[in-house]
């Protein structure tokens, strides 16, 4: 239900925004727009709010879509209050939830899948990232041409450094900012880049991946380079949910 939109039966989901237009399948997927962590997002002005159950249950203060507005204080959902609010779009505080929100027309039973579900995704920093921090890697075969690998890491490593010089300052921001900007600054961590290299054949890449990831989690890997089929780093990538971008 939650990253698919179909439920337990194998049924589109449906569900309906400003009283009476009906969504369905894509359109009603909660982790389109609450992403698959569950931690929310933000579009423009509209704040989307984070739906882990560890901190739906507890009492929020949500940031605003318009600061320096005072933030919400949200109360604490109670399990028949957020079945309320999936099904009937009202809020633990007794308001409407905003006209993006879609209102879902789920049994009980599945309401209970879904709490349950929203219950079970964690709140920890993913693997690869700390308070200050970001870890990736990038990949090269140790059959590459010494100018081909100085090429693609030249790139990436000056990508890096101009991110890091851009941002440098944005966790001190952090540390002493108003409570409406700690949303905007709070996230920036420096770069840290790492150099994976794949020796011998392709059998073994898999076996060496597993212990590159093992000594040093990444938040993601950021292109690399190696001759023939990117087949065994995507199987590994797909296997550890580790986010391959640009391969």
């Amino acid at each position: 239900m939650y990253l698919e939109g179909v439920l337990p039966s194998n049924e589109t989901m449906t569900g309906f925004v400003e009283g009476d237009v009906s969504l369905s399948g894509e359109q009603v997927i909660c982790g389109t727009c609450h992403r698959r962590s569950g931690m929310g997002s933000s579009e423009g002005q509209t704040v989307i709010p984070v739906v882990v159950g560890e901190l739906l249950f507890k009492p929020l203060r949500l940031a605003t879509s318009k600061p320096p507005l005072a933030p919400q204080q949200r109360p604490a959902y109670t399990h028949e209050s957020l079945k309320r609010a999936i099904r009937d779009g009202i809020g633990a505080d007794g308001q409407p939830l905003g006209p993006l929100m879609p209102r879902y027309p789920l049994g009980d039973a599945d309401l209970d899948r879904l709490i349950a579900y929203l219950k079970s995704l964690p709140t920890a920093a993913d693997p690869g990232v700390d308070e200050h921090e970001i870890h990736f890697a990038t990949i090269v075969a140790d059959s590459v041409e010494p100018a081909t690998r100085k090429a693609l890491l030249d790139v990436l490593e000056a990508f890096v450094e101009q991110k890091n010089a851009e941002t440098r300052h944005e966790g001190q921001r952090a540390a002493n900012a108003p409570w409406h900007k700690k949303v905007i600054f709070g996230p920036y961590r420096k770069w840290v880049l790492h150099v994976w290299e794949l020796k011998g054949p392709r059998a073994s890449w898999s076996e060496q991946l597993e212990a590159q990831y093992r000594q040093r989690p990444v938040f993601a890997l950021l292109s690399g380079i190696a001759p023939g089929s990117w087949r065994p780093i995507h199987e590994f990538c797909e296997r550890v949910r580790l986010p391959c971008l640009f391969p």
